[in-house]
């Protein structure tokens, strides 16, 4: 099973959480102390209280865990891993965070896992040449009305996929073709993007999404390709 974890955090108050110090652990303190610009601690604040929350909530034996001893650390890379007294969490997660929104996954198994949620809006033409396949910006353009729509979707897809393969946008997005076969939502909110991926993820990634106002989320993992995806909270 895949754990969700969608929720605004557009007025929050970072200073006040920083304050309480059942919350963070001396090594987070000092990661955010670095921190100046405020939309920054913003950021980091509530991407830490969501999956601090969510690892409490869906591992059983994390259920009476101090939230202060529970740490999100990052590879290179930049994919996020969890930390709890020194020890590195068999568990895997990935966040994505946007105007004001986190979007979080966690599985208790170590799977491929990558979620993104992106707002809506115009982007130029030589965003889509930039990243784009020549398929994929033939979609866009008679999408009727619905180019932002696609045009979100398609990168937001693409950096859900990067995520699980854990290379972020090191690599050429245009090594990724995604096919949108419907734009209306199914039954369950959740639909399909059809993936070509000339990578090395093994066996082949499920890629889904869903609209939520303005935001487009996505999910994407490898392995057992019917796990349910579960809400823990979503505003």
């Amino acid at each position: 099973m895949i754990y969700l974890v969608y929720q605004n955090f557009s007025s929050l108050d970072p200073e006040d959480l920083l304050e309480n110090e059942n919350l963070w652990s001396a090594w987070e303190k000092q990661q955010c102390e670095r921190l100046k610009v405020p939309k920054r601690r913003m950021k980091w604040v509530a991407s830490r209280i969501v999956i601090k929350k969510l690892i409490k909530a869906v591992l059983p034996d994390q259920k009476n865990r101090e939230m202060n001893q529970i740490e999100m650390h990052k590879e290179p890379s930049g994919s996020p891993y969890i930390v709890i007294n020194h020890l590195r969490l068999k568990a895997n997660v990935s966040i994505s965070h946007s105007n004001g929104f986190v979007l979080a996954a966690c599985s208790p198994e170590p799977l491929p896992l990558g979620v993104d949620v992106e707002k809506i809006e115009p982007r130029a033409g030589e965003f889509l040449e930039d990243f784009f396949t020549s398929d994929e910006i033939s979609q866009v353009k008679k999408s009727k009305g619905k180019q932002d729509l696609l045009t979100t979707l398609f990168w937001s897809g693409k950096e859900a996929l990067l995520k699980a393969v854990t290379s972020g946008l090191n690599q050429d997005t245009r090594r990724i073709n995604l096919r949108c076969h419907r734009l209306n939502e199914s039954s369950n909110g959740w639909n399909d993007l059809v993936v070509d991926y000339d990578g090395n993820l093994h066996p082949a990634p499920r890629l889904v999404w869903r609209q939520e106002d303005q935001m487009i989320l996505t999910v994407c993992w490898a392995g057992n390709p019917s796990l349910p995806l579960i809400w823990v909270e979503k505003d």
